[in-house]
């Protein structure tokens, strides 16, 4: 039923070309997202917004605390500050140890040859064991968003 459905034009732009015409509902503004996008009579569909605002809101202030985390912190084995580099600007995280790496010189410092395996599979500064490298645009102090990380980066893997 059409007079049930919010107008397209009006929730996108707050401005509809039909005006007082037009056949659609001209939705309320969401507190939230400040989108005319709150059917005026449908609950359910009021609270999926604010819901749907919400999450975005939360993913958004994870988002900035990540930046913030990452942006001042430097690699243990070139000593450069890793957003700052020119190239690749993501740190390879290591599953049981908090030392900071950029991605590049760790996947360098593994693969060196004039080390036997046991130690390019360490952290170069502990020597703690760690069988993968995560590849990370940020940088994790939280053990529990560091292993979050790490086990998607894994089921990526297969």
């Amino acid at each position: 039923n059409q007079e049930l459905l919010l107008c397209p034009y009006f929730e996108k732009q707050i401005e509809c070309p039909f005006g007082e015409y037009c056949e659609y509902i001209h939705g309320e503004i969401c507190d939230i997202c400040q989108m005319p996008c709150l059917h005026p009579t449908n609950d359910r569909q009021r609270e999926e917004h604010r819901k749907q605002c919400m999450k975005t809101i939360e993913k958004d202030m994870e988002e900035a605390f990540s930046v913030q985390c990452s942006k001042d912190k430097s690699c243990g084995i070139c000593m450069e500050v890793v957003w700052e580099k020119e190239k690749d600007k993501r740190f390879g995280i290591l599953e049981n140890c908090n030392h900071i790496f950029c991605l590049d010189c760790i996947r360098k410092w593994r693969s060196s040859s004039s080390y036997e395996n046991k130690i390019i599979k360490a952290c170069p500064e502990c020597r703690v064991k760690s069988d993968y490298v995560t590849p990370s645009k940020y940088w994790y102090d939280n053990e529990e968003n560091k292993k979050k990380i790490i086990q998607e980066y894994k089921e990526q893997l297969g």
